[in-house]
């Protein structure tokens, strides 16, 4: 079956998969709408052929290692190609991505006993740097929405990302999960920017097709105390730029998602916060962004 998947103000069109559906994996069920080939939407092809891209011989430009397996990029002269190796001891998975990232293809047969976490795997990819191009950024954060405002916590595996997000529902009553690892933040055209939830939540199932403007960011320490520390300009950057879902080898992709994330900065309230596992480090960074989106909007 074809499918459209509708993520934030963007669209992938996923053609030609094994799913009916009643079969269509839960975390894009609240994406799919009635639509087909739109003009510019993304597209993700499926096949089952064995005349793969050979990669054999050549060095992988990055290679990294998280929750999809193992992951190489390459580049040919036909596009980006993408190895994916769900477990160790496997044969790699592969896709290519058109030099545009307009279109996609993955060769994977029906009957793959990984098929559905190669399919979420490389439709999360594809679409980030799809995305990167369109002056939207997939980043590494958890987010929530208050008050109709998103706020984005951002920081290496393992800080407590998920911890705060959860800091904030209990101390803030009317606070909601958007996306607990992969939110959308796309430039909405007039200077400002919108934060959407996506198919990809890591390990906690949120899956909102929910869009609300961004009102701040952090980027999370552990601390014995709570302080935070807004940031600007080369600062900002520096702390903001390891969040981002984009190929760095990619230099005119790469200068386009960091035109988007400086404008981001610009407009977008940013800062450190060195913080415990505590409700008041919540209530802290709500004030502090909140004031400093007053200074932003002064």
């Amino acid at each position: 079956m074809d499918c459209m998947l509708e993520i934030g103000a963007l669209l992938m069109e996923v053609r030609s998969v094994r799913w009916r559906r009643d079969t269509i994996p839960r975390n894009f069920r609240p994406f799919v709408r009635q639509a087909r080939s739109v003009d510019g939407a993304a597209r993700l092809r499926v096949e089952s052929r064995t005349d793969l891209p050979d990669v054999s011989g050549q060095a992988p430009l990055s290679t990294s290692y998280n929750d999809l397996g193992q992951a190489s990029l390459y580049s040919t002269p036909q596009g980006w190609v993408v190895a994916l190796t769900p477990q160790p001891g496997q044969p790699p998975r592969l896709m290519r991505m058109s030099p545009d990232l307009r279109d996609a293809v993955v060769w994977l047969p029906r009957d793959d006993p990984h098929y559905d976490f190669v399919m979420d795997s490389m439709a999360r990819i594809f679409f980030s740097q799809h995305a990167a191009g369109r002056h939207s950024l997939m980043l590494h954060a958890s987010v929530v929405e208050l008050d109709g405002r998103g706020y984005l916590f951002m920081g290496e595996s393992g800080i407590g990302k998920s911890t705060h997000s959860r800091l904030w529902r209990e101390t803030f009553g009317d606070c909601r999960l958007l996306n607990d690892d992969c939110p959308l933040v796309t430039a909405d055209g007039r200077g400002g920017f919108l934060v959407s939830g996506t198919p990809w939540s890591g390990k906690t199932p949120c899956y909102r097709k929910a869009t609300c403007r961004v009102a701040g960011i952090a980027r999370l320490r552990q601390a014995p105390y709570n302080r935070f520390t807004p940031l600007e300009g080369v600062e900002a950057f520096v702390n903001f730029i390891p969040g981002m879902s984009v190929m760095t080898s990619a230099r005119q992709l790469y200068s386009e998602a960091t035109t988007t994330a400086l404008a981001l900065l610009e407009g977008v309230p940013f800062g450190i916060l060195e913080c415990r596992p505590e409700g008041a480090a919540a209530q802290l960074l709500n004030a502090q962004l909140n004031e400093e989106l007053k200074m932003h909007n002064a």
